[in-house]
């Protein structure tokens, strides 16, 4: 059985992959990993990165969210009741 890849690892080609726009194939030759391997690791670091930062970076929206925006909208568009 051959060794697990690190998590480190795993992170820098999902960077790479996102960063500069690499094929699969580019990044098979770069870290010596199978495409199709590649393609589950983004996938799945890509994931957790979702499922850990979800609630962090898009809060679920509260009262005090909706009429906040809503008094942007009246005030700032001359729009009232618009969500």
């Amino acid at each position: 059985m051959r060794q697990a890849i690190p998590p480190t690892e795993m992170l820098a080609v999902t960077i790479r992959y996102l960063a500069s726009g690499m094929t699969f194939t580019d990044l098979h030759y770069a870290y010596r990993l199978g495409t199709s391997t590649i393609r589950e690791i983004v996938r799945d670091v890509c994931r957790k990165i979702w499922e850990i930062l979800l609630d962090e970076c898009i809060p679920p929206p509260s009262d005090k969210m909706w009429n906040e925006c809503e008094a942007g909208f009246a005030n700032n568009a001359n729009f009232p009741n618009c969500f």
